[in-house]
């Protein structure tokens, strides 16, 4: 989880440097800023995570929120959390979802998905979307299934 790290001072920004944001929380960042003579108190924006392919604004508590999911949730594999990041979500959002992969075949994924829906249930949720297609269409749409390039991931709990 490379970040890049910009000051912010008299309203302009400086790209600081690129730190590995799981080995350096933010106290040990700001107290490197003070070894090199900037003040601790500075504005500090972490503006990506190259590594991940994001470039958005992220905050220091938004970052210990994703280090936590990316260890805690998905056991060190970043790739859902990159995949979201890149899609724009919020990382409140992101933290308050679970994703599991559940197939790159789309006919096993909505299996996986349904296996635990009653007959009328089911029966009746293709009256309403009229086509397979439009099925699959309404969980990518309600976020209960994620359509990734490495196949689909379904919403646990």
């Amino acid at each position: 989880m490379i970040g890049t790290i910009r000051i912010i001072q008299d309203g302009y920004s400086k790209k600081l440097a690129q730190v590995d944001l799981l080995r350096f929380d933010e106290e040990a960042i700001r107290q490197r800023l003070v070894d090199k003579g900037y003040p601790y108190e500075s504005e500090l924006l972490i503006t990506g995570i190259t590594d991940w392919n994001v470039e958005t604004n992220l905050t220091f508590q938004e970052i210990r929120l994703l280090k936590l999911c990316y260890e805690k949730l998905y056991d060190y594999d970043e790739y859902i959390l990159s995949f979201l990041l890149q899609q724009h979500w919020k990382v409140l959002d992101i933290v308050s979802v679970y994703y599991k992969f559940a197939s790159e075949d789309e006919v096993e994924a909505l299996n996986i998905l349904l296996e635990d829906v009653d007959k009328t249930e089911l029966i009746r949720m293709f009256y309403q979307t009229n086509s397979w297609l439009n099925c699959i269409q309404a969980y990518l749409s309600s976020g209960e299934l994620l359509n990734t390039p490495r196949g689909f991931y379904r919403k646990v709990g």
